[in-house]
């Protein structure tokens, strides 16, 4: 049985609310929230806080109340107080941060040769950063073994 049209209904806008806690410092809190259009967004779109909201804004057009817990007048906004948090990266800058995560995390040297071989294969450039990552594990990884 078909009802309507056939056409299952999709949202318009979604929502997201980033919350970074320091749970020794709970005056440290920052929040940043977000209204995007269900589409795909361009990369030519840099800054997430093209679509930013307030928490206010949020409550207004959801009718849900998101963490009323936080003491406003201490809580900052995410994107004020870290511009970086509120740009979207690059394919490749993505695929570099995940590459030194597992580098640096790495317990063998298969491990680092994984994490090279995937940036090959997706063919993105090594920075300065990432090969002074590999070197600095390697020779980690070299002196646990000796040890």
């Amino acid at each position: 049985m078909v009802i309507g049209d056939g056409r299952v209904p999709a949202p318009t806008h979604l929502y997201k609310i980033v919350a970074a806690f320091n749970e020794g410092s709970p005056e440290r809190t920052a929040v940043a929230a977000f209204v995007v259009p269900n589409i795909p967004i361009s990369r030519e779109v840099s800054e997430l806080t093209k679509y930013e909201v307030s928490l206010e804004k949020l409550k207004s057009l959801t009718g849900f109340s998101f963490h009323p817990q936080l003491p406003s007048q201490t809580t900052t906004n995410l994107c004020v107080s870290d511009r970086n948090s509120c740009k979207l990266k690059s394919w490749e800058e993505l695929e570099l941060y995940f590459a030194m995560k597992k580098v640096k995390y790495a317990k063998s040297q298969k491990d680092i040769d994984t994490a090279v071989v995937t940036l090959k294969d997706n063919h993105v450039k090594f920075d300065q950063k990432l090969l002074s990552q590999i070197e600095k594990k390697q020779t980690e990884l070299r002196h646990a073994t000796n040890a």
